[in-house]
């Protein structure tokens, strides 16, 4: 990944593959950027999501699913996120992007979004997400970065893509 650069609050932004040591963090970071929308959702348990969000982010740091990193948002050397990517060398899936609610609205996630999105460019792959119905704040973020819609819903999410740029052409000289 390319380097973050400053959030839109001039916070200094970093990734970190996260570890072993970071599972707790990331299940956290999953319930608290969540739980406001999900609370309220007939058989919801926040015990048991969280006990499930510790075994998918022990899995995911120990290597699985093939294709599939998980990293740790800083911000000023403060852990403020959660992302994960998958990469099948065709596309980019932001398979999970959670900021803090508290950090939430000072462009740490548009940011991240920018960088991956320049890393797809230079690739020239395709970038695809899915975004939860329940969540048009993210949504607006996406379509204000150039994703598009990509299919119907399924289930609770909305699937989206956003294209490569074209390449920049170096003009050639001329004699």
């Amino acid at each position: 990944m390319p380097d973050l650069g400053a959030a839109g609050d001039g916070s200094c932004l970093s990734l970190h593959r996260a570890g072993q040591g970071d599972v707790e963090f990331l299940a956290a970071t999953v319930v608290a950027a969540i739980e406001e929308r999900y609370r309220h959702r007939s058989g919801w348990n926040r015990a048991e999501f969280l006990a499930g969000l510790i075994a998918d982010a022990t899995d995911q740091v120990c290597g699985g699913p093939r294709g599939s990193t998980t990293y740790v948002i800083e911000a000023d050397h403060d852990r403020v996120g959660r992302l994960r990517l998958v990469d099948d060398g065709e596309t980019l899936e932001v398979a999970g992007l959670q900021i803090l609610p508290g950090r939430q609205g000072r462009g740490i996630g548009r940011a991240v979004l920018r960088s991956i999105m320049a890393c797809a460019d230079e690739r020239h792959v395709l970038v695809v997400l899915d975004v939860e119905i329940d969540n048009p704040d993210a949504q607006r973020l996406y379509e204000r970065l150039g994703f598009t819609v990509a299919g119907p819903i399924a289930g609770d999410r909305l699937p989206m893509t956003r294209q490569p740029e074209p390449p920049t052409s170096t003009p050639t000289a001329t004699r």
